[in-house]
Protein backbone atom coordinates (compact mmCIF):
# COMPACT_ATOMS: atom_id res chain seq x y z
CA UNK A 1 0.00 0.00 0.00
CA UNK A 2 3.15 1.89 0.80
CA UNK A 3 4.26 1.85 -2.57
CA UNK A 4 1.16 2.51 -4.57
CA UNK A 5 1.07 5.51 -2.71
CA UNK A 6 4.60 6.85 -3.87
CA UNK A 7 3.70 5.50 -7.46
CA UNK A 8 1.00 7.87 -7.34
CA UNK A 9 2.67 10.71 -5.63
CA UNK A 10 4.84 10.43 -8.72
CA UNK A 11 2.14 10.46 -11.46
CA UNK A 12 0.71 13.75 -10.22
CA UNK A 13 4.26 15.45 -9.35
CA UNK A 14 4.68 14.21 -13.12
CA UNK A 15 1.37 15.44 -14.45
CA UNK A 16 1.78 18.93 -12.47
CA UNK A 17 5.66 19.68 -13.77
CA UNK A 18 4.47 19.01 -17.66
CA UNK A 19 1.61 21.78 -17.28
CA UNK A 20 4.38 24.42 -16.81
CA UNK A 21 5.97 23.83 -19.95
CA UNK A 22 5.23 26.30 -22.54
CA UNK A 23 3.81 24.91 -25.74
CA UNK A 24 6.13 24.24 -28.26
CA UNK A 25 6.61 27.44 -30.91
CA UNK A 26 4.06 26.63 -34.13
CA UNK A 27 5.74 28.34 -37.78
CA UNK A 28 3.78 30.99 -38.80
CA UNK A 29 1.56 30.68 -42.30
CA UNK A 30 3.33 31.89 -45.15
CA UNK A 31 1.71 33.40 -48.05
CA UNK A 32 1.64 31.29 -51.34
CA UNK A 33 0.58 32.13 -54.91
CA UNK A 34 -1.75 30.77 -57.22
CA UNK A 35 -2.02 30.91 -60.67
CA UNK A 36 -5.18 29.80 -62.66
CA UNK A 37 -4.37 28.07 -65.89
CA UNK A 38 -7.23 28.46 -68.82
CA UNK A 39 -6.85 26.77 -71.63
CA UNK A 40 -6.85 29.30 -74.72
CA UNK A 41 -5.46 30.12 -78.06
CA UNK A 42 -2.34 32.32 -77.77
CA UNK A 43 -0.96 32.96 -81.19
CA UNK A 44 -1.74 32.29 -84.53
CA UNK A 45 -3.30 28.67 -85.70
CA UNK A 46 -1.27 26.68 -88.32
CA UNK A 47 -2.86 23.66 -90.24
CA UNK A 48 -0.53 22.18 -92.26
CA UNK A 49 -1.37 19.56 -94.98
CA UNK A 50 0.89 16.43 -96.32
CA UNK A 51 1.47 12.94 -96.83
CA UNK A 52 3.22 10.19 -94.57
CA UNK A 53 4.99 8.16 -97.08
CA UNK A 54 7.75 5.39 -96.11
CA UNK A 55 11.52 5.54 -95.77
CA UNK A 56 11.82 3.31 -99.23
CA UNK A 57 9.00 3.20 -101.77
CA UNK A 58 9.62 2.08 -105.34
CA UNK A 59 6.94 3.64 -107.41
CA UNK A 60 5.93 1.04 -110.02
CA UNK A 61 3.17 0.74 -112.32
CA UNK A 62 2.11 -1.32 -115.17
CA UNK A 63 -0.61 -1.81 -117.53
CA UNK A 64 -2.57 -5.08 -118.39
CA UNK A 65 -5.65 -5.59 -119.97
CA UNK A 66 -7.90 -7.56 -117.98
CA UNK A 67 -9.68 -8.10 -114.93
CA UNK A 68 -8.34 -8.89 -111.29
CA UNK A 69 -10.29 -11.47 -109.84
CA UNK A 70 -7.92 -10.89 -106.54
CA UNK A 71 -5.57 -9.38 -104.61
CA UNK A 72 -4.18 -10.80 -101.34
CA UNK A 73 -1.78 -7.87 -100.59
CA UNK A 74 -3.05 -4.27 -100.04
CA UNK A 75 -1.53 -0.77 -99.99
CA UNK A 76 1.39 -0.34 -96.98
CA UNK A 77 1.59 -3.77 -96.88
CA UNK A 78 5.59 -5.56 -96.87
CA UNK A 79 5.95 -7.92 -99.90
CA UNK A 80 8.31 -10.40 -100.51
CA UNK A 81 9.99 -11.33 -103.46
CA UNK A 82 8.10 -13.96 -105.64
CA UNK A 83 4.95 -12.87 -103.11
CA UNK A 84 1.68 -12.91 -105.43
CA UNK A 85 0.27 -9.51 -105.31
CA UNK A 86 -2.56 -10.04 -107.26
CA UNK A 87 -4.23 -12.30 -110.24
CA UNK A 88 -6.06 -11.51 -113.16
CA UNK A 89 -8.76 -13.01 -115.11
CA UNK A 90 -7.19 -15.39 -117.74
CA UNK A 91 -9.19 -15.55 -120.39
CA UNK A 92 -8.00 -11.99 -121.94
CA UNK A 93 -4.74 -13.52 -121.98
CA UNK A 94 -5.99 -17.12 -123.34
CA UNK A 95 -7.51 -15.24 -126.14
CA UNK A 96 -4.74 -12.50 -127.18
CA UNK A 97 -2.31 -15.74 -127.37
CA UNK A 98 -4.59 -17.53 -129.76
CA UNK A 99 -5.36 -14.77 -131.75
CA UNK A 100 -1.43 -14.25 -132.00
CA UNK A 101 -1.19 -17.92 -132.58
CA UNK A 102 -3.72 -18.10 -135.35
CA UNK A 103 -1.89 -14.70 -136.85
CA UNK A 104 1.28 -16.54 -137.00
CA UNK A 105 -0.56 -20.06 -138.45
CA UNK A 106 -1.96 -17.46 -141.30
CA UNK A 107 1.24 -15.90 -142.18
CA UNK A 108 3.69 -19.17 -142.21
CA UNK A 109 0.64 -20.29 -144.53
CA UNK A 110 0.69 -16.98 -146.55
CA UNK A 111 5.01 -17.54 -146.89
CA UNK A 112 4.65 -21.06 -148.19
CA UNK A 113 2.25 -20.61 -150.47
CA UNK A 114 4.62 -17.65 -152.65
Amino acid sequence: MFTSRIAIAALIAAAVTGCNQAAPPTSEARPVRTVTVHDGAEGEIVSLTGQVRAKDEASLAFRLDGRMIERPVHVGDKVAAGQIVARLDPQIQQNARQSAEANLASSSRGNSNS
